[in-house]
């Protein structure tokens, strides 16, 4: 490679036809990430690799895959022992492709995929040779590059390392060293070994282990002195086989690599090994989760529209759907959460008459409650059971939709094969998923980050149940209200963008004529220019529906932030009469400047106060402001202390937080459109996206729009041809032009000659 070529790489087992659809989702995660790095700095050239696990020797974990509900097994004849990738399987694989073969069927998808499955498996002779081939089948425009590391060359170049490892045993004591650091708690994702090598063979790879001051395989068929293991390195590197530990290092000590693309828990084992890549000074790579996605094929969309299904509500487990599906839709009002909730209350003033009372009555009562509730419960499970009788039909197509879409229980990616959609889509499959799936995340970073996990607001509300007294305008307070409405807003932005998606990639561009490609550029960004501006246009109206309905009609803050109320007593001995009036009483921010009768919009610094009378300050937090509203306040103020870990840590002590989880600051140098000091408010106008990113292919329009046929001339002029043709067009236009004024000239010329000749004769007779 030049010098300013580097690789972003994934990689993965050898699994047969691929297994299940995230390794495709790799792939394409890849592919797409070199190709915007290229396409943002025009100084280097970044390529896709794949990296083929061909030294693992699970051959249960390769060997079947579920195509179209049914589960396919390749068995050999002879138990796999060594790396799968050397796997001969020219004599071995027939039947299991004639059972692909039966289930795809004949139509002109499916005889397109068998004949890359056939030429792939068929003329190919080890399992290594067939993926690569089957994979640049399927990515075969993308200038993926395919990598298999089995290779003497390639371990030659590593064999200093392997000794040095294996010898020291310096990998197991980092990673040893780094886990001991972690948490009590923390689940250890990959377990180092003493030594981090396999001996492979054909048909052989097992565990090298010590043995006093000699080294030998953990089966004892192989024993080696420290002289003869050095020797056996420098002459025979291929036959130390890394394993899960010792592989990332040797993938990137081999490669000028900018990143690696893994799946969640494959990234969690990659950040146990900073350590170890550092020991050794090789460079640890930007770690990018891959991206995954859901294929919902068009009856299933359908369905979902007629039955009002969100993308949101098909993640509901299949009984929550259902639950939710007959209580949204039934006539009958069928929750008791109303009436459960009217008895807790009256339980809870029940228990506070009897604390003066008689505290021994307390968990008697607590009992009679426990009972009550279970009953109400189990009555209100009855009820729907019986309502869910009238929605039979609904009930099967919802269990369908669920089926469809989560086969067997699992997600789709883990569980189906590309094939099962590769039918229906045939070549445009692949292409259309490289389309959609952008690499790196379009979000604002709040969003995806540890401030929208629901430990923040439960921590801060199980902290004020620690205290008898809270300042009313201590942040704990407020901040519940706060850091629900960042969770709410998140969700709530991502299911619209979601669902937008699915309905702009609905939508037809339909045009007259065939487009240049720059008009075409330039009408399809102004219709997603003009899509994405009203589509954050409509999520910010809606929530300021919601804030107008709010502060028009001056309803009460939950936290009584807005007013408090004042009951001011009669001396009045009548019992039919009232025995008081109650007094509202608007809040003021601002050093009374500013008071909730007049504005909404009041707004104050935020602070932690003592938990007492004393309303001492002892902690402020930058950006974030309280005022009438809490949604009204969050609006208003801005992340800036969510930026400095200092600042986060010092808030989580203040707080007082009785459960421990740790919280990452935002990243400032992630952001793109808005900065540190943005309000919420700014950032919720755009949708809580950071960027929106568009890939427009002219390609596809074409292929859609060509003309079938066309007409054209072309002139050319100096060639031969051109001369020669030329040459014959004046000659036979000549002569066609002589025939008609030659006869003509000649009368002419007759006449002429005829007239000058009697003139002649005439002189002549004078003179003589």
């Amino acid at each position: 490679m030049n010098s300013n070529t580097y690789t972003v790489t994934t990689g993965h087992q050898l699994i047969i036809f691929t297994g299940p659809l995230y390794l495709i989702y790799k792939v394409i995660t890849t592919i797409n990430l070199a190709k915007k790095i290229n396409e943002e700095n025009s100084r280097v050239k970044v390529v896709p690799l794949f990296w083929m696990a061909s030294e693992d020797h699970d051959f249960a974990e390769i060997n079947h895959i579920n195509l179209l509900q049914k589960t396919i097994i390749w068995n050999v004849e002879n138990h796999v022992q060594g790396a799968v990738g050397r796997i001969n399987i020219t004599h071995n694989i027939q039947k299991t492709i004639e059972e692909v073969k039966f289930i795809l069927g004949s139509s002109e998808n499916a005889l397109r995929l068998i004949s890359i499955i056939e030429d792939a498996y068929l003329k190919n002779n080890t399992l290594a040779e067939a993926t690569r081939y089957l994979l640049h089948q399927l990515f075969h425009d993308e200038g993926l590059i395919i990598l298999d590391a089995d290779n003497h060359d390639l371990k030659k170049i590593f064999a200093n390392i392997i000794e040095q490892d294996i010898l020291t045993k310096q990998s197991f004591y980092y990673m040893n060293e780094i886990i001991r650091q972690m948490h009590t708690h923390y689940k250890v994702q990959a377990k180092s070994r003493e030594i981090n090598f396999f001996y492979l063979l054909d048909n052989y790879r097992v565990l090298i282990v010590t043995d006093g001051d000699k080294y030998k395989t953990k089966d004892e068929k192989y024993t080696f002195t420290k002289e003869e293991l050095q020797k056996e390195i420098q002459s025979f590197p291929e036959r130390f086989s890394p394993n899960v530990i010792i592989r990332p290092l040797y993938q990137e000590f081999l490669l000028p690599n900018l990143a690696y693309i893994g799946g969640p828990h494959e990234l969690a084992y990659w950040f146990e090994l900073r350590s170890m890549f550092e020991s050794y000074k090789v460079n640890f790579p930007m770690l990018v989760l891959r991206k995954n996605a859901l294929i919902i094929d068009d009856n299933t969309f359908e369905l979902m529209k007629e039955f009002h299904i969100s993308i949101s509500d098909i993640f509901l487990p299949i009984d929550e759907l259902i639950t939710s599906f007959v209580t949204k839709h039934s006539n009958d009002d069928i929750s008791l959460k109303e009436e459960i909730g009217l008895i807790e209350q009256s339980f809870t003033q029940i228990l506070d008459k009897c604390k003066n009372i008689d505290p021994l009555l307390q968990d008697p009562i607590r009992t009679e409650k426990s009972k009550m509730l279970k009953i109400l419960n189990h009555l209100e499970k009855k009820l729907l059971k019986t309502k869910k009788k009238t929605f039979n039909t609904e009930i099967e197509h919802l269990r369908k939709i669920k089926e469809n879409l989560f086969p067997a229980e699992n997600s789709q990616e883990r569980y189906d094969n590309f094939m099962n959609f590769y039918l229906r889509k045939g070549d445009r499959f692949i292409p259309d998923l490289i389309n959609a799936l952008e690499p790196l995340s379009k979000t604002y970073t709040i969003c995806d980050s540890d401030f929208v996990d629901p430990r923040w607001p439960m921590g801060i509300q199980n902290t004020m149940q620690l205290f008898d007294y809270i300042y009313n305008r201590d942040f704990r307070m407020r901040g519940y209200s706060l850091f629900q409405a960042l969770v709410s807003i998140c969700a709530l932005a991502k299911v619209s963008i979601d669902n937008a998606l699915i309905d702009f990639k609905s939508t037809t561009f339909i045009s007259k004529n065939l487009l240049s490609e720059k008009t075409f550029a330039a009408q399809m960004n102004a219709s997603i220019d003009l899509y994405t501006t009203s589509l954050a246009y409509t999520f910010s109206r809606s929530f300021g529906i919601i804030r107008d309905t709010t502060q028009g009609n001056g309803l009460v803050s939950g936290t009584l932030s807005s007013i408090t109320f004042r009951l001011t007593a009669i001396n009045n001995t009548n019992t039919n009469q009232s025995i008081g009036t109650i007094n509202p009483r608007y809040k003021t921010y601002d050093n009374d400047r500013c008071s909730c009768h007049d504005s909404a919009t009041c707004k104050e610094q935020a602070y932690v106060y003592t938990p007492d009378n004393t309303k001492v300050r002892v902690y402020k937090v930058p950006g974030l402001v309280i005022g009438c509203y809490g949604f009204e306040a969050m609006l208003q103020s801005n992340l800036l202390c969510f930026y400095n870990q200092t600042c986060v840590d010092g808030l989580r002590v203040a707080i007082n937080f009785s459960n421990i989880f740790t919280t990452s600051a935002l990243d400032p140098s992630k952001l793109i459109y808005f900065n540190v000091n943005s309000t919420v408010g700014n950032i919720m106008e755009k949708m809580m996206i950071e960027q929106w990113t568009s890939s427009i292919f002219y390609a596809n329009y074409y292929n859609k729009c060509r003309p079938i046929y066309c007409q054209y001339t072309i002139i050319k002029k100096n060639d031969i041809i051109y001369i020669v043709t030329t040459l014959i067009a004046i000659i036979g236009g000549l002569t066609s032009a002589l025939q008609i004024f030659v006869p003509c000239f000649v009368i002419l010329l007759r006449k002429f000659i005829l007239k000058w000749w009697q003139h002649r004769r005439t002189r002549v007779g004078i003179v003589s």
